[in-house]
């Protein structure tokens, strides 16, 4: 008997805290409440609701429509990550990514979300659904080579892809959604898709987005779309994706997947900064079906390699930043001691005031620098090391099973 199985992914934009509070947040969190009461879905994710009470909320709110839930809490402001069902949730288990921004850039915010994948494991009938969701560190320049952070959604991309494929073995079949600000063309979900051995319902559907359908952020239509986003992005970016793979003698059949452009009824806003993505699919027990899906290991080994250099970019990137704030921590702490009051004399109460403020600045700063270049960017070159040691080793693999298939 086929059980169905319509879905629907969305960042909800949901940040409170009071330098970064996001527009309309209370109206767009009632109106995306009842959007879901309007609707006939089965599963829910949804990122970026930060706010414990805002999830509490959206809980009563669709509790007869999905009466199961999960959040993924955790760091200092939490996840952002939930996933809600309309099917028992059996079990659930939470990834944390090994990189994820860094603590002294405080606006990007990305290091204090604990950002990872989380797992929700569903019991539809007699099946087993991995459920899982994700979101991966944002960027903040879309110019390629300042992307600071293109190493880390590297290593969160495989991160994610390793979790995906190792806890999937025993399911029926796997529903992975998010916001992954990775377009479709880049190395993080290449390494996603060919890894996980995943499908992307929206290409299964509709193929490639042109003259912006398909955009999920920073859409033309979208009424918080900024002027900084018009001149980098014209059309708009696919960055949010439902992507699914049948297992073992398991029958699944996508019917539709669609970019919701509708405004919140009544007024000119939108949900979100980002649309709604939404699939209708089917699923049911079938003992014909094929084997479960191996990768393409020539489409896997490019991506692995591409990965790779993009670790080593990474890796390049944080021994410069440990070298550069070890010279920084030098240059503070040298002008603190010339500073100090016995070499400059006596230049009266404002003076003297002035000074003390610029020595707290000089103190916080070779603070932060001495963390950054002892212990952050350490850390950060040693796990980018871990990763490219993880992905060597993968590839050889990769390699031997492709000269054994051909003997």
């Amino acid at each position: 008997m086929d059980c169905s199985l319509n879905v629907m992914t969305l960042n909800c934009w949901g940040i409170r805290i009071p330098v970064l509070k996001t527009p309309h947040i209370t109206e767009r969190f009632a109106a995306i409440a009842e959007l879901v009461n309007r609707s006939d879905y089965d599963v829910i994710a949804f990122q970026e609701v930060f706010d414990i009470n805002d999830y509490v909320h959206l809980s009563c709110k669709i509790l007869d429509k999905l009466p199961y839930n999960h959040y993924f809490d955790g760091g200092f402001v939490g996840s952002g990550l939930c996933i809600f069902s309309r099917y028992p949730i059996a079990e659930t288990l939470y990834q944390e990514f090994p990189l994820n921004g860094q603590a002294h850039k405080v606006l990007h915010g990305d290091w204090y979300a604990s950002k990872g994948c989380g797992l929700a494991i569903l019991k539809v009938k007699d099946m087993t659904v991995n459920v899982y969701t994700s979101h991966m560190i944002a960027r903040y320049n879309h110019l390629q080579p300042f992307d600071e952070y293109a190493g880390h959604r590297a290593v969160q991309a495989f991160t994610f892809s390793q979790f995906v494929k190792h806890t999937s073995v025993s399911c029926d079949a796997v529903i992975v959604m998010g916001d992954f600000n990775t377009a479709a063309t880049e190395t993080p979900y290449r390494i996603l898709r060919s890894n996980a051995v995943l499908n992307d319902a929206w290409l299964v559907k509709n193929g490639e987005c042109a003259d912006g359908e398909g955009c999920t952020s920073d859409a033309l239509h979208n009424c918080f779309r900024t002027n900084y986003s018009s001149g980098i992005l014209p059309h708009g970016e696919r960055i949010d994706y439902i992507m699914y793979r049948a297992n073992e003698r398991i029958d699944l059949q996508l019917f539709e997947c669609r970019v919701i452009k509708d405004k919140i009824p009544g007024t000119n806003l939108d949900y979100s900064d980002h649309q709604p993505v939404v699939a209708r699919m089917s699923i049911k027990k079938n003992i014909t079906a094929g084997q479960v899906p191996m990768p393409d290991s020539d489409v896997r080994l490019s991506c692995l390699q591409e990965l790779i250099d993009t670790v080593d970019k990474g890796s390049a990137r944080a021994r410069y930043s440990k070298y550069f704030y070890f010279v920084m921590s030098l240059i503070c702490l040298m002008m603190l001691l010339v500073s100090r009051e016995r070499y400059l004399g006596d230049f009266g109460d404002t003076f003297h005031t002035i000074l003390e403020i610029i020595q707290g600045v000089m103190a916080i700063m070779a603070t932060v620098s001495i963390w950054m270049s002892a212990i952050s960017s350490r850390w950060e070159e040693r796990i980018y090391r871990r990763q490219k040691c993880d992905l060597e080793i993968l590839v050889k693999g990769s390699k031997s099973a492709k000269v054994k298939k051909f003997d």
